[in-house]
């Protein structure tokens, strides 16, 4: 497993032991339309270093929100999609979604920190900076100035919007010293313990997370790859925007949670970030998110 990207690596260990193995990989940075942002005198950063402050982000969308275009999107999709990008705000604010453990949420999703990222998040909507209903291809559309977007899209918007005059720029940061963050993390295969044939479980892994396998794979669906060697192959991944992607994987990103519970505490966070968007008091909405965290990995993973 050395040979492949830490951030894979981290996305599929848990409590010490790797369980799973993935081909691809993902990041998020902020996509920009830059015929928009040149009319409006704003210019974006092109160092991580650099990377727009949570109050620089917003500053952006507000004087980007004109003539029917709103300044940002920031809802990839109203699922899963919502904790994969914006649990990296809690992160750059100093905090996660939940203990180092990966048991319990409270004290972590709904901390100080983790109100004021959802309360930042919930500026954009609540301001008219950010659509809670975004349309369909917002941004390629020429509807939304910025976007929180994934890496898969560079291909996207090269091949089917040839027209749009785009950039890409660093995940924002949270304000006052905040950590530089990004998302990771793609599909991987595991095997269960009750596995009959190990030997032939062993070989197809191998096949199927072999270096020329992962290099093909990931240059056919427009994903970085995992294994670190596959980038002399792939050295698009070393110019720009893909670079942007590939430097965010090496040097900022940050896995989704690692917790038994995940599937509890994401549909969790979804819930609770829509009623923040329609109105509910973020603490309220981020301590029922946790406390029904908490109760499914006390009820089903807690050891007695």
């Amino acid at each position: 497993m050395e040979r492949f990207f830490d951030s894979s690596k981290q996305q599929n260990t848990y409590n010490g032991h790797i369980y799973a193995v993935g081909a691809t990989e993902s990041s998020v940075a902020l996509y920009y339309n830059k015929d928009l942002l040149d009319a409006a005198g704003i210019d974006v950063p092109d160092s991580k270093e650099d990377a727009w402050t949570w109050s620089e982000y917003y500053d952006a969308a507000k004087k980007l929100t004109r003539d029917g275009v709103v300044g940002t999107n920031i809802i990839m999709d109203k699922g899963e999609g919502l904790s994969y990008v914006l649990g990296q705000f809690w992160i750059s604010n100093g905090t996660d979604f939940v203990n180092q453990e990966g048991s319990s949420a409270e004290g972590y999703l709904n901390s100080q920190e983790g109100v004021e990222a959802a309360e930042f998040l919930n500026s954009l909507i609540r301001d008219g900076y950010a659509n809670i209903d975004p349309i369909q291809k917002e941004f390629h559309n020429g509807k939304a100035a910025t976007m929180l977007g994934g890496s898969w899209e560079v291909a996207t918007l090269e091949k089917d919007y040839p027209d749009l005059n785009w950039g890409v720029t660093y995940f924002p940061v949270a304000d006052e010293n905040g950590i530089l963050t990004s998302p990771t993390g793609d599909w991987a295969a595991s095997v269960t313990k009750n596995v009959q044939d190990m030997d032939a479980v062993k070989e197809v892994m191998r096949f199927l997370f072999s270096e020329e396998n992962v290099t093909t794979y990931a240059q056919a669906i427009s994903k970085p790859p995992t294994r670190v060697s596959s980038y002399d192959v792939l050295t698009e991944y070393n110019e720009y925007p893909r670079s942007v992607f590939k430097e965010q994987l090496m040097e900022t990103g940050h896995p989704r949670p690692r917790t038994p519970s995940y599937s509890v505490l994401t549909a969790e966070f979804a819930e609770a970030m829509l009623n923040i968007f329609t109105g509910v008091d973020p603490k309220e909405a981020l301590d029922a998110a946790a406390a029904a965290m908490d109760k499914d990995y006390n009820k089903y993973y807690a050891k007695d």
